[in-house]
């Protein structure tokens, strides 16, 4: 079992942000449902390997705790991850909205967005 799990909060989503965090989406053809970059620091989420909005829900959460909790081993960050998309919906529904990713059935029904990056400026 990981850690104590620590459910980021309104405040550590505008600080990820303000500092730098950037997070975007893709219809590139990876491995991966997602992957976090910490030397830009840059989070993508590749969704032609996301099945549902769970599914897109949890990877935004497991990419944004790869940020938020660095040493945390990839089985914990899951672990993790799926609890805050079960328990704490809201949590990842906040930072969809900060960093502006659209929801899952825009990104799944727009054919316009393949293979365009979504990406935002930094909050004022």
């Amino acid at each position: 079992m990981p850690e104590k799990i620590k459910v980021p909060t309104i405040e550590n989503i505008i600080k990820a942000y303000n500092d730098g965090l950037e997070m975007r989406v893709s219809h590139e053809d990876k491995n991966e449902k997602g992957h976090y970059f910490p030397e830009e620091p840059l989070i993508e989420v590749y969704v032609n390997n996301i099945n549902s909005s769970q599914d897109y829900s949890i990877t935004i959460a497991h990419e944004f705790y790869h940020y938020f909790r660095p040493k945390f081993s990839e089985e914990n960050v899951e672990k993790c991850a799926r609890f805050i998309a079960r328990e704490s919906p809201e949590i990842v529904e906040f930072m969809r909205e900060v960093f502006e990713i659209p929801e899952y059935e825009k990104i799944k029904t727009n054919p316009e967005q393949k293979n365009n990056y979504i990406h935002y400026q930094k909050m004022q």
